[in-house]
């Protein structure tokens, strides 16, 4: 079960698990807690033309889940987002990371 985000609304704030990061090949030591995360959309995106992508610097670090991009991009599109790494945990076989993001009105 994912709570989709729908009724989360500025000013607000909210922990995201990043979608797809295992899958990024990327190395776990990279990615430090406080960096900040920027969203991308992806329309060109062969599997979801609506997904979301999340980066750290210019490495792409994984996705919204499905279930919550919906409302992410409307933040986006309506609100300012701040976002960081919170926390890096997870195993070495299903790592975890978690963004922090915080919604003020424009």
């Amino acid at each position: 079960m994912v709570w989709p985000l729908d009724e989360v609304t500025a000013p607000g704030e909210v922990l995201l698990e990043v979608a797809g990061f295992r899958y990024q090949n990327i190395d776990l030591s990279a990615v430090t807690v406080d960096a900040p995360v920027g969203f991308v959309l992806e329309p060109e995106n062969a599997y979801d033309n609506k997904a979301i992508r999340m980066e750290v610097g210019p490495q792409k670090i994984g996705y919204v889940k499905r279930t919550q991009r919906d409302a992410v991009a409307n933040w986006l599109t309506h609100y300012h987002v701040e976002a960081y790494v919170e926390q890096v945990n997870g195993t070495p076989e299903r790592p975890l990371i978690y963004v922090f993001c915080r919604l003020t009105s424009r």
